[in-house]
């Protein structure tokens, strides 16, 4: 999964969605630990992030969240997928569901399906390819 995600392009851009405050920061501080290049933003409403999307602004790769309020996850892939969005998406989620999993993995641009909290070695199998 992760050389296909790094082989697409560069990982410059990473963004985060997820309605926990606590794991949007246990990303944060992995992201800014392993890969300190990269330009990282957290989102903690779907709305904030669905704007951008639909103006033209979008992140290289998306940790995603299923259950979230307003905008599910599952209705932010139908976006993506709607809009073109050329983001790559990694399902980060509590969810152990496996139609859920079924779901996301129906969508091209899903390269990868995490329980949380997010493990150490996604980002260091990320940073080091």
């Amino acid at each position: 999964m992760f050389a296909e995600v790094m082989s697409q392009s560069k990982i410059s851009t990473i963004w985060s969605l997820d309605d926990d405050y606590i794991q949007l920061e246990v990303v944060r501080s992995m992201v800014k630990y392993q890969m300190p290049e990269v330009s990282f933003k957290t989102f903690d409403k779907s709305k904030e992030l669905v704007d951008l999307f639909r103006s033209g602004v979008y992140p290289d790769l998306l940790f995603l969240d299923i259950r979230m309020p307003e905008i599910n996850g599952l209705e932010v892939l139908e976006l993506i997928q709607d809009l073109q969005v050329p983001s790559l998406v990694i399902m980060l989620t509590s969810s152990a569901n496996p139609a859920d999993r079924e779901k996301c993995e129906q969508y091209s641009f899903v390269k990868g399906y995490e329980q949380k909290p997010l493990h150490p070695n996604v980002l260091k199998q990320l940073a080091e390819l």
